[in-house]
């Protein structure tokens, strides 16, 4: 009995090794397996990928490098699609099974120099990165654009553009809202402002309840006369983050910012980026608001 212990043991160890290797194996390879479907989508998207990479094995982090048009350390206007894009497909990855536990995300401008970098944990348990099953549409695209008409206070501004498509890639049928809006110049979209952005935001997080539709992503440009981009404007409503650029002396009362005496004195850029993304919705179903308002804010 003892020399059959004897084999019995190292025969035994050897095969839980075996084991631990093959699995080890598998997991690594559905890893090399998500982050080259990551960047195969992005390419798909037209977001230019420097790379997608496997940072760590356990716990599962990846990196994802992105090239922005800048020719400086200031971000472009494009910048925002893409951004909210790169972090979509990972918080989507997640969403799938894959288990990320964080990702980082790099911007590089034209010289290959790091011109932003941010770090997102990601959760199941989370409420804004949940998965949900697969939304029956009911609406065509043409009662959608219209009902979203009806929704907007226009006042002093054209809709110039209007678009409701699908998304492309993986997702519950998500659907993508494209919207263009001018005004003659800066001073009269400054006063068209207060009346057309609390519209504007209550009609993109309320939509989808109140309709059969499933508007996931939200892009708005506000633009002057002469083609000159006053507010560039991007929500994913399914992993809750908001990015925006805006130019220097555009109205600012629809988000949170400082109060006048408290704000840098130094001169702003001509675009002023936001410096961060927005949090998921509170319980309210919108973002909580620091001070007593009536405005929505993203």
């Amino acid at each position: 009995m003892k020399k059959v212990w004897r084999y019995f043991i190292p025969g035994g160890v050897f095969l839980i090794a075996m084991a631990v290797v093959l699995f080890t194996t598998a997991k690594g390879s559905a890893q090399e397996q998500t982050v080259a479907e990551i960047s195969n989508r992005l390419e798909q998207r037209s977001v230019p990928v420097k790379k997608v990479m496997v940072v760590s094995r356990v716990p599962f982090d990846i990196e994802i490098d992105i090239t922005s048009a800048s020719s400086d350390r200031k971000l472009t206007i494009t910048d925002n699609w893409n951004t909210i894009l790169a972090n979509r497909e990972a918080a989507l990855a997640n969403r799938r099974g894959m288990n990320i536990n964080s990702y980082t995300l790099n911007l590089y401008n034209s010289k290959g120099e790091l011109i932003n970098s941010e770090k997102q944990f990601l959760s199941p348990e989370i409420s804004a990165q949940a998965g949900s099953g697969q939304m029956v549409l009911k609406l065509d695209a043409i009662t959608t654009q219209n009902l979203i008409k009806q929704e907007l206070n226009l006042t002093g501004l054209t809709l110039t553009t209007l678009n409701i498509t699908n998304e492309k890639g993986i997702s519950n049928g998500g659907q993508v809202l494209e919207m263009v809006v001018t005004s003659p110049d800066l001073q009269s979209a400054n006063r068209a402002m207060p009346m057309f952005m609390p519209t504007f935001m209550r009609t993109i997080y309320t939509f989808n309840d109140a309709h059969p539709t499933n508007i996931v992503l939200t892009h708005l440009q506000i633009t002057d006369s002469g083609g000159n981009v006053l507010l560039d404007f991007v929500r994913d409503m399914e992993i809750g983050k908001s990015q925006w650029t805006q130019a220097a002396g555009f109205y600012q009362d629809w988000f949170p910012h400082p109060p006048e005496e408290i704000k840098s004195t130094s001169t702003p850029s001509p675009l002023i980026p936001s410096t961060a993304t927005a949090t998921p919705a509170a319980k309210g179903g919108y973002p909580p608001v620091p001070t007593p308002t009536k405005q929505i804010y993203p």
